[in-house]
């Protein structure tokens, strides 16, 4: 599904800009993806027994960080693809060294986009974006991804095209 992009003043923007759901790691930038680093269940219900999914236990068992006393949430993680509460600490979901199918509760933020989004200029604010869709209450709408770069490289960007929107993505160092 494009995203489709409002005309501007400024007739240097495309009418429509492609959708990726993928990362682009750039020069001496590295995202372990290897079988090693990931947890896997070996679920072969669709992963529908939330206590045998080793996947969704990661997710359940680190609520307990989330809370001065160190409750676990069992109920925790998507409900028929939607959230029915936020989840600071993050959802592992199941990957492709899994054993369960890829039709799995457990893998929505993976799937590809699926509500018709539009990229539009502020009168204030710069760029936004908004659905034309109506999303239900805790559906995923969309991964944000692009160009990673390494910290050096990012400054020499941002300064080179006046861009101040770079985000720190270094989760797996911080955890």
């Amino acid at each position: 599904v494009p995203i489709s992009c409002v005309n501007s003043l400024d007739n240097n923007y495309p009418e429509y800009v492609e959708y990726s759901g993928v990362r682009l790691p750039q020069k001496n930038v590295n995202i372990p993806l290897d079988a090693g680093f990931l947890t896997c269940c070996d679920c072969q219900d669709d992963c529908q027994d939330k206590e045998k999914c080793s996947c969704w236990q990661l997710t359940i068992q680190s609520t307990a960080a989330s809370n001065a006393d160190a409750q676990i949430d069992p109920t925790v993680g998507y409900e028929y693809r939607r959230l029915n509460n936020p989840v600071p600490t993050g959802i592992y979901e199941c990957n492709k060294y899994c054993k369960c199918n890829n039709t799995c509760l457990n893998r929505v933020a993976q799937n590809p986009l699926r509500l018709p989004l539009q990229v539009f200029k502020t009168d204030r604010r710069g760029w936004g974006i908004r659905s034309l869709a109506v999303i239900p209450a805790g559906g995923f709408i969309c991964i944000y991804v692009g160009n990673l770069y390494t910290n050096e490289e990012a400054n020499k960007q941002g300064q080179d095209f006046g861009d101040e929107y770079f985000a720190e993505l270094d989760l797996i160092e911080v955890v």
